[in-house]
């Protein structure tokens, strides 16, 4: 009887626990939703802001734990320059597949190109894309299939996010979005009218938190470089023309597939290098 007693106790101990926590979940979640609905009464936003950029702004908002103390007017443009990278809710990088042989575009080029963006790209940053370009936005496509399976007609504009090794990034205008962050891709950036604090949207990847490898392939310092590098007396020739491009990266792996040998002398077909062009790697 007794454990029978203590049993009924225990279960209605847990009924009530259970209870005071769905109570307290419910009391969180309303003054959560309040204070966003208090915030939305603040802060209006204009028809440039997607459903996805208003959360963002209100999350924002919500984790600097400061609400606006005056009416505050959010809009977002789409630039090809970040003016503050702070600012930036994301970044649409043009890309061709992998085996395209176009290495950049400028931005007039865009356009004589068919665009297409990701299937969930909402209408509000469809516009924006197509305004910027400088197109109709029924101009620009939804993509069917695979991101690497475009085909050389085709130049998809999609979110840094979605950056993988199977497609080709372009220089934008010689602007490789990957070397700045700030240039190189389209741009939504938060605009914010009234008065506001300094606050932060942009979660992307910076230079900081990327991992930079440059590699030449195959150096053969032999045959017609060897020559050069004779002729002008100076190991350091080609190194002074790319040392500061190949230097700009955390790791520089460079295959130098000849053999250093003393008296090393040009040959077509025994391939060698004299050992004070050493210098030059």
């Amino acid at each position: 009887m007794q454990k029978k007693r203590r049993r009924i106790n225990y279960l209605y101990s847990c009924i009530v626990l259970v209870a005071l926590i769905g109570t307290g979940f419910y009391v969180y979640s309303k003054l959560t939703s309040e204070q966003q609905k208090s915030e939305s009464d603040t802060i209006t936003f204009d028809s440039t802001v997607s459903k996805t950029e208003k959360q963002i702004v209100l999350d924002t908002i919500d984790k600097s734990e400061k609400s606006p103390n005056s009416p505050l007017k959010v809009s977002v443009d789409t630039v090809f320059e970040a003016a503050d990278t702070a600012k930036i809710t994301s970044a649409y990088a043009p890309v061709m597949n992998f085996y395209a042989v176009r290495q950049k575009i400028s931005k007039e080029e865009i356009k004589t190109f068919e665009i297409v963006v990701p299937t969930d790209t909402e209408d509000e940053v469809r516009e924006g894309l197509a305004e910027l370009i400088g197109v109709s936005s029924s101009n620009i496509s939804s993509l069917s299939g695979n991101i690497e399976d475009i085909t050389d007609a085709q130049i998809a504009l999609v979110p840094s996010t979605m950056l993988t090794s199977n497609v080709k990034l372009l220089r934008l205008d010689d602007n490789y979005y990957l070397d700045d962050f700030s240039k190189g891709a389209l741009f939504r950036q938060v605009v914010l009218e009234g008065k506001s604090k300094d606050l932060s949207f942009n979660t992307l990847a910076t230079k900081d938190s990327l991992l930079k490898v440059n590699m030449t392939g195959v150096t053969a310092l032999t045959r017609g470089m060897q020559t050069k590098l004779a002729s002008v007396n100076d190991p350091l020739y080609f190194s002074k023309f790319i040392g500061d491009y190949l230097a700009d990266a955390d790791i520089t792996h460079v295959s130098n597939e000849v053999s250093f040998r003393p008296g090393c002398q040009f040959s077509s077909t025994s391939f060698c290098s004299p050992p004070e062009f050493i210098e030059t790697l």
